[in-house]
């Protein structure tokens, strides 16, 4: 059991993750019935977010 500790404990230093997060967030827009709407957003955080 010991050694289980110790080997998750190693385990989660490896691990380290950083929470996603939006740099840019989309903006609001208004756009006419069958227009098109062009969000982009910019998002932080490790592993790099898809």
């Amino acid at each position: 059991m010991l050694v289980e500790q110790s080997n998750q404990r190693n385990a989660k230093s490896l691990f380290q993750v950083k929470t996603p997060e939006f740099v840019n967030k989309p903006t609001t827009q208004e756009v006419k019935q069958s227009e098109t709407a062009v969000f982009e957003a910019k998002v932080d955080g490790y592993p790099i977010p898809k």
